[in-house]
């Protein structure tokens, strides 16, 4: 079996972390002009309209596109594909969590995750999926904390792991994440759900703006 994976050679790497060996995990560019034998499992991070489009024209076993910021089905009406989070750190983890649209194959999913050896966990369709959709509300929720100085970054990040077990603390996952991606993330929720809980903190969104023109 091959994963072959459309993105970044750290996205490539954080596959590698994932899937493991026996999985020969390779980089590609664009999804034309390869030679398919049906076994494959695509990874795309990139979820371009060209890739997309491209995916009626390959013949993979099971595409995993980015839903971060729009979900699968406004997408494409195959079944054989299902979404993920490309954000740094969220494919990595022991459950896998999948995007599923209402008519997806959700047996050739299961087949899938079995070979890959990682349970997978079935979602809604729909931008920002679960875990996502809950971190990036903590970390907007720890920029106003600090916006009205409830706290330091450094007493904050450190309350939310000893207190909650988190892995991370808001601002050690905004920095791992991005900040203009966070933003991203937010404003998608809110103009998908109409509702202001996502709206984005000031000073998260100025520290945005400063990361793209860093």
């Amino acid at each position: 079996m091959r994963a072959i994976v459309i993105g970044s050679k750290e996205q490539v790497e954080e596959c590698r972390q994932k899937l493991g060996d026996p999985i020969a995990t390779e980089h590609a560019v664009t999804l034309s002009g390869r030679v398919w034998s049906g076994n494959e499992i695509v990874f795309d991070f990139v979820s371009t309209e060209d890739t997309i489009a491209h995916y009626s024209k390959i013949n993979a076993g099971v595409i995993f596109t980015d839903s971060t910021f729009a979900s699968v089905r406004s997408r494409t009406s195959l079944k054989n594909v299902f979404g993920f989070c490309g954000l740094p750190g969220f494919l990595n983890r022991p459950l896998l969590e999948v995007a599923v649209p209402s008519d997806g194959n959700r047996e050739l999913l299961k087949s899938v995750c079995v070979k890959l050896s990682t349970p997978c966990q079935e979602v809604k369709d729909e931008p920002g999926l679960v875990t996502p959709r809950v971190i990036g509300m903590i970390i907007n929720e720890a920029y106003f904390a600090l916006e009205t100085e409830t706290a330091s970054r450094h007493d904050i990040d450190l309350a939310m792991k000893l207190g909650t077990n988190y892995p991370y603390g808001p601002f050690e996952w905004a920095e791992k994440i991005g900040r203009p991606s966070l933003c991203r993330l937010l404003q998608t929720l809110q103009a998908h759900t109409q509702d202001d809980r996502y709206q984005v903190s000031k000073l998260l969104l100025r520290e945005s703006e400063s990361a793209k023109i860093g």
